[in-house]
């Protein structure tokens, strides 16, 4: 199995070295389109994008496959950068999606959303991902406070951003420094001292510090 978002495979040892097996399998033989997925899969694995994007695209005719292909191809856009295709095969994927591929299209909308600047609908999309299902890790909650704040959304934001402002990495200090300027929107000078005070300790990002 492998992470829709990341590639990370969970056995890679075993499918790199079916991956000569697969490759074995002539175009006559009927196991010859599942091995043609697994090839994709491997390829996707290892980064080779457009490699596995032009094999499982390959691959859409193949009734067996056509509820699983879509969804790599969305993955291998989303990881390409590719966001607005993301976004608009994304909206149509959800339609016929199962609850596990939902989750995870609201998480990876949310991300094109907040990568092209849209932060509205990516606020929404983290919000259909958290009701799915999805796990809120600090990335989640650091992008739900960040949109919250660009919304104007200053009480709900504090929320957000106060849960991992004392992280120890650049995005605890990244929050820290926006939840200062939370507190200020929200009137609270004192708090907002606390908050800036946190990011300046923090030496992850020299500019934030300064």
């Amino acid at each position: 199995d492998a992470d829709f978002r990341s590639g990370k495979i969970t056995d890679a040892a075993n499918m790199l070295e079916a991956q000569g097996d697969f490759q074995a399998i002539f175009s006559t033989s009927r196991f010859y389109p599942s091995a043609q997925y697994y090839l994709a899969y491997i390829e996707y694995f290892k980064g080779d994008l457009d490699r596995a994007q032009k094999r499982f695209e390959s691959l859409f005719g193949h009734s067996a496959l056509v509820n699983i292909v879509p969804f790599y191809l969305l993955q291998i856009k989303f990881l390409k950068g590719e966001y607005q295709t993301v976004i608009a095969d994304g909206v149509k994927l959800r339609a016929i999606a199962n609850k596990k591929w939902k989750t995870e299209i609201a998480h990876i909308l949310a991300e094109s959303y907040f990568n092209t600047g849209n932060y509205h609908s990516a606020l929404t999309e983290i919000v259909n991902y958290k009701s799915e299902g999805g796990m809120m890790t600090s990335t989640e909650v650091y992008m739900k406070g960040y949109c919250h704040f660009v919304c104007s959304e200053y009480s709900d934001a504090e929320k957000e951003l106060r849960k991992i402002a004392n992280i120890a990495n650049e995005m605890g200090q990244n929050a820290a420094f926006l939840l200062g300027r939370t507190y200020l929107k929200l009137g609270n000078k004192n708090k907002a001292l606390m908050a800036f005070s946190l990011a300046t300790a923090a030496n992850y990002d020299k500019e934030i510090k300064e």
